[in-house]
């Protein structure tokens, strides 16, 4: 399968779960944190345990982008020759 239909997946994915996130309570919490946290937390939005989910959530998105891409370049050498 070549390598950009990989990556379509990996986008497509990524599209589906920024949507979900988007639409839920959860999301709700990030964009109130976006906005200005100090007054999320004072309305009750827990901001730590908000924080560490979208920081694994974007850490495993380029840890999936990076297989790919990782896959497609383990036949080439990085050498240069002169």
């Amino acid at each position: 399968m070549p390598y950009y239909y990989s990556m379509l997946a990996v986008a497509i994915g990524a599209v589906f779960l920024a949507c979900q996130v988007r639409h839920s309570k959860f999301g709700l919490g990030l964009r109130a944190i976006s906005q200005d946290e100090i007054r999320a937390e004072f309305a009750g939005v827990p901001t730590s345990q908000c924080k560490i989910p979208v920081f694994a959530i974007s850490g495993h998105l380029c840890r999936r982008d990076r297989g790919v891409v990782g896959k497609r370049d383990s036949g080439r050498s990085h050498r240069r020759d002169a």
